[in-house]
């Protein structure tokens, strides 16, 4: 709908029909993608607000010249950031936690305490060259159900066990995240929701699951490096892999 609005508007211009400059300025742009961006996730992740903003600071600097908005890019994403990793994020986690969470039962033979990897495990993953700036990981077996991963100037990986995983969202801020699911189970559509700023995700899943990706990617890309056989997929698994990714990527595998 964006790219059949914006063609029209410069056929219109073409035939000399007039429209203010800034109309078609990179500035506006960034202020409709943002828009955009929020309207599809239900205005959940931050990406939509942090380019609506860059972009209004950018507009205002073509009004007022003696205004260097640069000086307030970085600052405007950090308190962003920070703003929605109090509020937004933690309320969206309480509201999926007390509506569909279990509760944890160590007598189920399911229950998998969280437990740290081994040291050893480590050096496997420090081997791989996904993400340089993910040196510093947080490391652990979860039996979650819902996944959250948060990784701010670090990184974070997990090994997902639950059988009857159901979703989750990654956020990634000039860091990576690695969620193993491997040994984890779904029935029928999940959803993965990832919001990364200058950061990597990769997933490890299951060769039989479709892996679907809905997500919008800028100056970014997601790479399935899986070994593609037909017939493999099992139709009643399906990952959907939804979010905003600005200058990172994701890698999506199967060992």
């Amino acid at each position: 709908m964006i790219l059949l609005l914006v063609g029209t508007l410069l056929l219109f211009k073409q035939f000399g029909m007039l429209f203010p400059g800034w109309l078609f300025s990179w500035p506006v742009f960034l202020i409709a993608l943002g828009l955009f961006l929020g309207f599809r996730h239900n205005f959940r992740n931050p990406s939509w607000f942090v380019l609506v903003i860059i972009g209004v600071l950018f507009f205002i600097e073509r009004l007022i010249p003696s205004l260097d908005a640069s000086d307030f890019v970085w600052p405007i994403i950090i308190i962003s950031l920070g703003v929605w990793l109090i509020f937004g994020k933690h309320k969206y986690q309480r509201r999926r936690y007390y509506n569909h969470e279990p509760e944890l039962n160590p007598a189920d033979p399911n229950y998998y305490p969280e437990t740290p990897l081994p040291a050893s495990d480590l050096g496997n993953m420090a081997s791989e060259p996904a993400y340089a700036y993910t040196a510093d990981y947080t490391n652990r077996i979860s039996n979650e159900d819902f996944l959250h991963a948060t990784s701010i100037l670090g990184g974070v990986k997990k090994i997902i066990v639950s059988k009857n995983f159901q979703g989750g969202d990654i956020t990634n801020f000039m860091g990576g995240s690695e969620i193993n699911l491997t040994q984890a189970d779904i029935h029928g559509r999940v959803i993965i929701d990832i919001t990364q700023l200058m950061g990597g995700t990769k997933l490890i899943v299951p060769s039989n699951w479709n892996v679907v990706s809905e997500m919008i990617s800028i100056f970014a890309g997601l790479d399935d490096k899986r070994l593609i056989q037909p017939g493999n997929f099992n139709p009643e698994k399906v990952l959907i892999i939804r979010g905003t990714s600005i200058m990172g990527g994701v890698d999506i595998r199967s060992y």
